[in-house]
């Protein structure tokens, strides 16, 4: 094992990497060899610091198999480091203790490639409650989990087996606790363990839970950066976050997989990614995070505090997450507000240079003076572009990608089965985690049974500051070709606290459709002997025709009664995501919504819930003998409408085409006359033909003779245009 061939290792290596003028370093020449079960630590670090020390554009590489570890590897002060392995198949790093696996700190381009990392215990354990008590649980567990003893659990979570994902609905409930002083996991008997409680929980007998230790120690764990490249990597699980990434400047995440081993129900404890104070550019594309025990993505800065001004160029300001988020680098821009609610910049200022102050203050010098109070907020004014393209969160316990940060842009993505907000934007006064977002898109997404757990909010979508702020926080926002597909407790589709009525009057419509659509089709997915209620056996009968054509006069008159109006079933159409509102508002006769809606949408499952909803109605309220039914619609999609109801009756009304058509263009025209000008007790009788709108019969006649011949031809020559009254 210890021979292997250095030279295929090389031949490997120059392959793949032949574009980089540098040196190969070999961790088997410093003494680390795959599959031997000793601890490889020293002789990697070995391999690091001297690929380091030899200058830049150097590459340490992994061979094929298992490397194990019992301390962190720091890569410090590299410049265009490269640490590879032979693939996230071949290579794989174990850590033995809850530590961190590679530490990235003050480098200039690193990048971490083509390698698999796991723990060894891991950071948590799974399985079934068997006892409770109101000061522990005993838990047994389910391998390929563990009954660790000696451990001290930070949080338990009511998991989902059969769905393996944690648990939603009325089943949902966990606890996070500070783990009881001198106290920790112990064994009852062979395989049950019994986890100390600091109080009383909500977990009985029978429950399925995973169990979290406590730690903080993150699988990738990398500060003050310029140039991150962390590609096809996959991570099993870690006693923290896959990647922690704090002041990166520009960073490219490809082919990055956090997933749970074969059988686990976790995989990472806490959040697959953690991004704060980056700048310049997060990229995150073709990669994947499922079943991690927290967010997907976390992208934010940090809200500070200035509690003392020393001079017009100096400030001491505080924090109040961890000490070193001040340390936010020379000629860092900060922005200020009177106010953390709301955070309204009235000024910025360059770091010239800062130094410690105390345990969680630091002294900023600036550039030039700056004209700011003690109680001031701040924070870090250069926000990173996030892009994100293809990425898959799924069965996580929180979001899936929740943005405390400007120009975010989420393409071609999956969120399936998370437990928040598949997007969460939530700059939060609590966690003192900034910015509100602005210049967003959300295009071409899929969110499927996302918002049923723990993390719940009141959207799919959800622009939520936490605490609510006072006036609108959140700008440019565009969310655009996506799907929804909902669970059982999805709640809405788009949460918008602060948000302008008339900027997302569109939104509130589309987000009460969907809330209605979805309610419809829970309640038929419980009631389901509503199919055993046949429709009847006449109809249904629909009226059709084209606009303007006294549709209603006649629906009225068919309904036999004009003092109860009756619904139009389009109200229905428009439910299962049929919008025709898009192509009245949009901006040109050519637009692709327009385009899309019209010939491309599919509508066979519109119509599908369109049958759904009436044997709903049919089973709480049959008819006599039929139902009636008219959208305007319906005369475009004809055929699919006798496809859906076989038994289908069609009333076509027609009115003369040289009336319909001026009729149309008069209203509108009336209309904006009407707002322009408002004119008051001047309600007379008005006159149109179709001359006044440039309209000729023989145009119409022409333009619309297979129309005419079909339904009109026995009465057109007789009929001659005229004024309509």
């Amino acid at each position: 094992m210890k021979s292997a061939s250095y030279w295929f290792i090389a031949i490997m290596v120059l392959i793949q990497w032949s574009h980089i003028d540098g040196i190969m370093f070999s961790v088997s020449m410093y003494g680390a060899f795959p599959n031997d079960n000793i601890d490889d630590t020293f002789a990697v670090q070995s391999a690091i610091n001297n690929a380091i020390a030899n200058g830049p554009n150097n590459i340490v590489v992994f061979q094929s198999g298992t490397y194990n570890f019992t301390s962190p590897i720091s890569i410090y002060n590299a410049v265009n480091l490269t640490v590879m392995g032979q693939g996230m198949q071949q290579t794989l790093l174990v850590g033995n203790s809850p530590v961190a696996m590679l530490k990235p700190l003050n480098c200039r381009g690193v990048t971490i490639t083509s390698l698999t990392i796991d723990f060894d215990p891991l950071p948590f354990t799974a399985g079934y409650v068997v006892n409770v008590s109101t000061s522990y649980l005993d838990v047994q567990v389910v391998p390929p989990h563990r009954a660790d003893i000696d451990r001290q659990v930070r949080a338990i979570l009511r998991y989902n087996p059969v769905m393996m994902r944690p648990a939603s609905g009325s089943n949902t409930y966990e606890i996070y606790q500070t783990p009881p002083s001198n106290v920790y996991t112990s064994l009852v008997s062979n395989g049950i363990l019994r986890i100390p409680l600091t109080s009383p929980t909500k977990f009985v007998i029978g429950d399925p839970v995973i169990a979290r230790y406590y730690s903080v120690k993150n699988a990738i764990d990398a500060q003050d950066i310029t140039d991150l490249n962390i590609q096809s990597i996959t991570i099993y699980t870690a006693w923290a976050v896959g990647i922690m990434a704090l002041r990166i400047k520009g960073t490219n995440i490809i082919d990055y997989h956090v997933i749970p081993r074969t059988g686990r129900w976790m995989s990472t404890s806490v959040d697959c990614m953690h991004i704060g104070d980056s700048r310049d550019y997060i990229n995150i594309v073709n990669s994947k995070c499922e079943a991690q025990g927290d967010d997907g993505l976390n992208v934010h800065a940090f809200y500070f505090t200035v509690t003392e001004i020393i001079n017009s160029t100096a400030l001491v300001i505080k924090e109040f997450n961890f000490p070193d988020v001040l340390n936010v680098g020379v000629g860092t821009r900060l922005e200020f507000s009177r106010s953390q609610q709301q955070f309204t910049v009235y000024t910025t200022a360059i770091v010239a240079f800062s130094y410690i102050n105390g345990p969680n203050t630091r002294v900023f010098v600036f550039t030039s003076p700056i004209n700011v109070s003690v109680g001031d907020w701040a924070s870090v004014a250069d926000a990173p572009a996030l892009t994100i393209r293809n990425f898959t969160v799924a069965n996580n316990r929180a979001r899936g990608v929740l943005v405390k940060t400007r120009n975010v842009h989420i393409t071609h993505s999956l969120f399936n089965g998370t437990s928040g907000p598949a997007v969460l934007f939530e700059p939060s006064l609590y966690w003192h985690e900034s910015v509100a977002a602005h210049n967003v898109t959300l295009g071409q997404n899929i969110y499927i049974n996302c918002n049923e757990g723990i993390a719940k909010e009141k959207g799919v979508i959800s622009f939520a500051p936490n605490p609510r702020q006072s006036i609108p926080i959140f700008t440019d926002i565009v969310i655009e070709s996506s799907t929804f597909l909902f669970g059982s407790y999805s709640e809405g589709l788009i949460q918008g606290n602060n948000a302008d009525a008339d900027r997302n009057f569109f939104l509130s419509d589309l987000h009460t459709l969907y809330t209605n659509c979805k309610h419809v089709l829970n309640y038929t997915a419980e009631h389901n002997e509503f199919r055993d209620y046949n429709l009847p056996s006449i109809g249904p009968l629909m009226i059709c025709g084209v606009v303007r054509a006294e549709k209603r006069t006649v629906y009225r008159q068919v309904a036999h009664h004009a003092q109860f109006p009756v619904e139009e079933d389009q109200h229905i159409l428009r439910q299962a995501g049929y919008l025709p509102l898009f192509a009245c508002i949009s901006p040109d006769e050519d637009s692709n919504t327009e385009s899309w809606i019209r010939n491309e949408m599919n509508k066979d499952y519109i119509y599908d819930y369109h049958e759904i909803f009436l044997r709903m109605l049919n089973s709480v309220d049959m008819p006599k003998s039929h139902w009636l039914l008219k959208s305007p619609f319906h005369i475009l999609y004809l055929d699919k409408i006798v496809r859906q109801y076989p038994n289908a009756l069609l009333i076509m009304i027609h009115r003369r085409l040289d009336e319909v058509l001026p009729s149309s263009d008069e209203f509108e025209t009336a209309m904006r006359n009407w707002l322009l000008e408002n004119p008051q007790g001047k309600q007379g009788r008005h006159m149109y033909s179709s001359d006044e709108f440039g309209l000729s019969r023989e145009d119409i006649q022409t333009r619309y003779a297979d129309y005419i011949n079909l339904f009109l031809s026995s009465t057109s020559s007789n009929n001659q245009p005229s004024s309509v009254n």
